[in-house]
């Protein structure tokens, strides 16, 4: 503790902030370990401060920070009545950074522009050379890597590939943003490289075919598309984007090999899965499998859930008893967030936290406001009806950090407080 009191008195605590964000958006593919210590330095700026006391009184005076927190006590309060201890106490870990960020960030004081458009810059760049990373792999093995989207699989990613794919998608709208802001640090033409690596990066996510992430980039963008042109009432300029967003599915179909194999195997996937042939190694059978038992566990105690302990224990019972014969290396955690908090806690513990998610844009008029607010919204939100995102420390990560972001740019800038 000492220690770091120690930087802080001597580093702005805005530099501080900026370091430890930093650290976490290198890490996020590269390090689970760098991912840790960026948070404790984010969590012990925001708790090494002679006026804590007030701090903490001022924290339940900004209801969104206190309802993010929300989340680590609805899985914590489950926890009275799950029997799989272990189970528990691995997601209270995960979700750690719902009870000790949101109060580190309250206490933070805005960031100034120039420091938020950095961390962003830094995303887009550090998500653009993980891009370049896989491509490379892929490279080295052509032919055996195409094969294998025809079996579910994906290029090799520096972290599970839809966790990466959402980091694609966001990085893509961020830098966008960057450019349309003419962010740069010294010359007025590195906008253009900003511009460069976006439009990588939509090529690359399409290379990439995973289709969660593929899915939540045209929402996301045709939210864009649509915010801009009642914006500005360019109806011109709407329409060819819109153009562009039909026909560049269309043509990476034909260009990209992965992508035709990925979207080939789905079909076959969805034929097998209807007609119940064969559902043992199917990516896309097993995933609504998962998310049907899910279902049933959530039902088998409708208001309070089965304990977040005890949910993969209850779904492997179900694998067990009505799916025989699906392996148990193939038994998966419902792979729907919303599902996945409703097995464990229930219709309460689920209606709280859909109202928590939605909490940052139903408290503030401004938050409505802002397009990258909304958009981040629409990823996670997508990402969460086909993926239990945030159980595990990627996902979370992703998310927190970068709500937390959002939010810290719609505070009033004190130049006394950092």
């Amino acid at each position: 503790m000492s220690f770091f009191n120690t930087i802080i008195q001597n580093i702005a605590r805005r530099d501080f902030i900026f370091c430890s964000c930093l650290i976490i958006i290198i890490s996020m593919v590269t390090s689970r370990v760098g991912i840790s210590i960026g948070m404790i330095g984010l969590i012990a700026a925001g708790i090494i401060r002679k006026d804590l006391g007030s701090r903490i009184f001022s924290f339940f005076r900004q209801p969104v920070y206190v309802l993010i927190t929300g989340v680590f006590f609805i899985y914590g309060i489950s926890g009275l009545y799950s029997e799989n201890t272990t189970f528990l106490l691995e997601r209270l870990r995960i979700k750690l950074p719902f009870l000790l960020l949101p109060f580190a960030f309250s206490t933070f004081p805005a960031l100034p522009k120039k420091y938020w458009q950095g961390l962003m810059a830094a995303f887009v760049t550090v998500i653009f050379l993980a891009g370049i990373y896989t491509l490379i792999n892929y490279s080295m093995d052509f032919k055996q890597i195409n094969l294998s989207y025809m079996k579910a699989k994906v290029i090799p990613t520096p972290i599970d590939h839809v966790r990466f794919s959402l980091m694609v998608v966001f990085s893509s709208i961020a830098g966008l943003h960057l450019f349309s802001n003419r962010f740069h640090i010294k010359y007025p033409w590195e906008r253009h490289i900003i511009l460069g690596m976006v439009v990588f990066l939509i090529l690359f996510l399409h290379i990439l075919a995973v289709r969660s992430g593929l899915l939540t980039l045209y929402i996301a963008f045709l939210y864009l598309l649509a915010h801009y042109t009642l914006k500005t009432r360019k109806w011109g300029i709407g329409l060819g984007f819109l153009a562009g967003l039909v026909v560049l599915p269309v043509a990476s179909w034909f260009i990209f090999p992965t992508l035709q194999n990925k979207l080939t195997y789905a079909h076959h996937d969805y034929i097998m899965f209807s007609k119940a042939k064969k559902i043992n190694n199917l990516s896309d059978g097993g995933r609504m499998v998962s998310i049907l038992n899910g279902l049933e566990v959530g039902r088998s105690n409708l208001w309070l859930g089965v304990g977040m302990g005890d949910v993969r224990d209850q779904v492997n019972q179900i694998y067990q008893t009505k799916y025989p014969k699906i392996e148990p290396r193939n038994w998966l955690i419902p792979h729907n967030q919303f599902v996945f908090v409703f097995a464990g806690t229930g219709l309460i513990g689920a209606s709280l936290f859909i109202g928590i998610f939605f909490s940052p844009l139903l408290l503030s008029r401004a938050h409505r406001k802002d397009y990258l607010l909304i958009s981040f919204h629409l990823i996670i939100f997508t990402s969460f009806l086909m993926e239990s995102t945030i159980e595990v420390q990627y996902g979370t990560t992703f998310y927190i950090l970068f709500l937390l972001l959002l939010l810290n740019r719609h505070k009033a800038v004190n130049p006394q407080d950092g």
